[in-house]
């Protein structure tokens, strides 16, 4: 996802989230359900939108 993203100096910060509210991040909790229906552009569609070109999905 973040090589989707114009080139920036960036530090990544390791943010542990404990207990069973990290757990259910870790295991993908956020993702949509097999069958949901999913409404808006891709990730790199949207991408392209904001630089105002095509997103290389690399």
């Amino acid at each position: 996802m973040t090589r989707a993203l114009p080139a920036q100096r960036t530090m990544t910060v390791t943010m542990p989230i404990p207990g069973r509210m990290g757990r259910a991040f870790r295991d993908g909790i956020l993702l949509p359900r097999p069958g949901t229906e999913v409404v808006g552009p891709h990730f790199l569609e949207w991408v392209a939108g904001e630089r105002g070109g095509e997103a290389d999905g690399g």
